[in-house]
């Protein structure tokens, strides 16, 4: 599977603009394949399966796929100073969704630089760890799932990412679904996208709770 936004119009196509309360927003970080290489980010492929599916019952699903929104490496500062078009969808599109739900890639047991730069990008740094610091993320349901290169890495990097969403003030609402990819032994990714549908339906029924 190695599918391209214009596949998926439904779900990529969209302005900030469009998304209010009741929309679950996805989050693609990988920017696997590089240009000329056909070979799928497996993180990336299965969030597209997963909202795709989830989408036939609630349409109020977008997905963001950073690999075609590329934002730039975090320098410091923080998103209003850095005068970026895509920074500024990006930063509207999550502040205005109801909850999100992120694609993590785990290599060299850590979370990717892509997702890591995401973050940062959305959040600048909090100098010296003051308390109170506001984040585009602050109080929102969020849900993940993981794919590591390899089964220590995932695991490693599904904390890490707990740590880090805790730390940026977002709120935990679903389990994390968790699973290494060794080359040798391919996860099932049938059975693995279910997970993940069933996780990422959960925030949709919180989002139905809540009107």
């Amino acid at each position: 599977m190695n599918f391209e936004p214009t596949e998926f119009a439904h779900l990529t196509k969209f302005s900030p603009d469009e998304i209010g309360a009741d929309f679950l927003l996805g989050v693609s970080p990988s920017l696997k394949p590089p240009p000329g290489n056909s070979t799928p980010s497996a993180t990336r492929s299965v969030l597209y399966t997963a909202l795709d599916t989830i989408s036939t019952v609630y349409p109020n699903i977008r997905l963001l796929d950073l690999r075609h929104s590329y934002l730039p490496m975090f320098d410091g500062r923080i998103p209003t100073e850095m005068n970026n078009a895509t920074v500024k969808e990006v930063y509207q599109a999550v502040a205005r969704a109801g909850a999100l739900y992120l694609a993590v890639p785990a290599y060299w047991r850590a979370v990717s630089g892509s997702f890591k730069n995401f973050i940062e990008v959305m959040c600048g740094a909090n100098y010296g760890g003051k308390d109170g610091y506001v984040t585009v993320f602050n109080s929102k349901p969020i849900g993940f799932f993981v794919i590591g290169a390899d089964e220590q890495s995932a695991s490693d990097a599904a904390e890490q990412t707990q740590q880090i969403l805790y730390a940026i003030g977002a709120k935990i609402a679903v389990r994390p679904v968790v699973a290494g990819n060794p080359s040798e032994l391919p996860i099932d990714l049938q059975a693995f996208i279910q997970q993940v549908i069933a996780e990422a339906g959960q925030l949709v029924q919180l989002l139905l709770n809540h009107d």
